[in-house]
């Protein structure tokens, strides 16, 4: 429910919102193509959905995985293996086609084992998302989101997701490498129905909550419950940064119920500190059901703590 429609954090840190470039029109012949070697993998966690496949083999091996916390469109992604430049002062760009996004802001590199350097994405999608689609910049505009019915905010058919067969990356001075996907209709079907269940396991009524006539809607901007303040002194003296995906219980008078980290990159201060801020700041006009009446529901969202410069 919490889509990371406008900035979480400002200063050393901000919330996933990405920046969006016009996919281009022509293929670039240059790219490597990287064939499938495993079958599409989706693994159902208490906290997540992950959807998973490995291309090429040898020293081409790179991985490709999306994870979901909740119902909608967007995703966290991660691609891992040689043709990844480690922090590249050139931004790595990331394009889903023939006819799907190109994403080259809200990056952060890490390492991802046997694959080597990786790359991490957060609040990707396969295709645009029209006016869903807000900048990190965007105000908040609280009238706009307590009139917004699109709950989980899915907009995608399996008709656009058909549409998109490849990913292409382009990462600093690397040649390019292009993964072989297929049509990613049958692969998010199979994400869409884990991640239905994965609500469910939380207690929640999947119907009840497509029925809702109001997501919960914030007090106030969440720009102003996390701050540079909130950035762990220890992770930030050791030049440490991380992704934190969260999960507030919202209950019917609005407040939050409980904290729950369901990913994250560690050190577990970045953990304590998202859930800390929001227990303290965060506010909500409750959920209103289908019949007008205030219910309990949940807001989630993913923080990205970033050094500056």
């Amino acid at each position: 429910m919490g889509r990371n429609l406008y900035p979480l954090i400002g200063g050393l840190f901000m919330a996933g919102a990405s920046l969006v470039s016009t996919a281009a029109s022509a293929d670039d012949s240059s790219a490597t193509v990287l064939a499938p070697s495993s079958q599409w993998n989706v693994s159902y966690d208490e906290d997540s959905c992950r959807l998973l496949r490995i291309f090429g083999t040898g020293d081409d091996r790179t991985v490709f995985y999306i994870e979901r916390y909740e119902p909608g469109d967007r995703f966290f992604m991660v691609v891992a293996g040689k043709g990844i430049n480690k922090r590249s002062t050139t931004p790595t760009t990331v394009r889903f086609g023939p006819s799907g996004r190109t994403i080259d802001d809200n990056q952060t590199y890490g390492d991802l084992g046997d694959f080597g350097p990786a790359i991490l994405i957060n609040e990707a999608s396969l295709a645009e998302l029209g006016d869903s689609d807000k900048s990190a910049e965007a105000e908040f505009n609280q009238e706009a989101l307590a009139a917004d019915t699109d709950i989980f905010g899915q907009v995608l058919g399996p008709d656009q997701e058909g549409a998109v067969s490849w990913l292409e990356v382009k990462s600093g001075t690397k040649k390019p490498f292009r993964l072989a996907l297929g049509p990613m209709d049958k692969p998010m079907e199979a994400m869409r129905k884990c991640t239905d269940d994965l609500v469910a396991s939380w207690g929640f009524d999947i119907t009840a909550l497509r029925g809702m006539s109001r997501a919960p809607v914030p007090v106030r901007s969440p720009g102003t419950w996390l701050t540079a303040k909130d950035y762990p002194r220890t992770a930030l003296g050791k030049g440490q940064q991380g992704i934190v995906q969260v999960r507030l219980a919202v209950g019917a008078d609005g407040s939050p119920q409980s904290c729950h980290i369901q990913r994250s990159t560690r050190p577990v201060e970045f953990d304590q500190a998202v859930c800390r801020g929001l227990m303290k700041r965060a506010r909500f006009h409750p959920a209103l059901g289908a019949d007008g009446e205030p219910m309990p529901s949940f807001w989630r969202s993913g923080v990205r703590f970033v050094l500056p410069g």
